[in-house]
């Protein structure tokens, strides 16, 4: 096992958003990382790639062999090899920009027909 804090992926050289563990975070007991990004897996698997560049919080859950318990670390992967995160306004990417724009189209339109169909 390791000491939480201590031990954290680091940047791979010439990866585009590469990180790696040097060895398994839970030894030979089974487990899984949550690399902070919406993917989960084995502790095994030691790569992850990041789409974006940022500071993401990386949880590790351990299971050890006979076990009732889990024990559970978190540590931090810092990216800056990957692309800069989309440009967003107020928390909201631009795709999700469009689409409550397009939705607040489709509702002016919608009033207008109904507003329309009422005049005649």
């Amino acid at each position: 096992m390791f000491e939480a804090g201590f031990f954290s992926p680091d940047p791979i050289a010439n990866g585009h958003g590469d990180v790696a563990f040097d060895s398994a975070p839970c030894g030979d007991d089974e487990g899984s990382i949550d690399w902070g990004d919406d993917t989960i897996t084995s502790d095994f698997q030691l790569k992850h790639t990041y789409a974006y560049n940022g500071s993401f919080k990386v949880h590790i859950r351990c299971e050890p062999t006979g076990a009732f318990f889990s024990e559970k670390y978190v540590t931090s992967a810092n990216v800056n090899t990957a692309q800069p995160p989309p440009p967003s306004y107020l928390g909201l990417t631009l795709g999700a920009l469009s689409g409550i724009a397009a939705l607040i189209t489709a509702v002016v339109g919608a009033l207008a027909f109904l507003a329309g169909r009422k005049t005649k």
